[in-house]
């Protein structure tokens, strides 16, 4: 064939590594999408456990809990300067929206 003498290609019996490739490789293609699923179980279930830990077996102790609060107090402390500041920027602000404007005569336009 294609100008080769007693040469036939296209029959040609495969060879008992090829045809031992072709097998496993079947086998995985069955294999894979259950392999896929059960390392995606495994990792949630993980993911679920790591995400228990952290949320429901933490318990402060007493010390620990005053210390949290006081440091949340101490971030939060409400500065009454700046709020009026900020307040009376805004009623500026508000009231030179509202007021009229002034109408003067435009020279370009009659």
């Amino acid at each position: 064939m294609f100008g080769i003498k007693g040469r036939d290609t296209f029959n040609k019996p495969q060879s008992d590594m090829v045809m031992f490739f072709g097998y496993v490789r079947k086998k995985w293609m069955k294999a894979f999408p259950v392999i896929l699923g059960l390392i995606l179980i495994f990792i949630l279930i993980f993911v679920g456990y790591v995400w228990h830990q952290f949320v429901y077996t933490k318990e402060l102790t007493g010390e620990e809990k005053i210390n949290y609060i006081n440091q949340k107090k101490s971030e939060i402390t409400f500065n009454r300067e700046k709020f009026d500041a900020t307040k009376d920027r805004v009623i500026q602000r508000k009231e030179s929206y509202v007021r009229e404007r002034e109408t003067f005569r435009d020279i370009f336009y009659h």
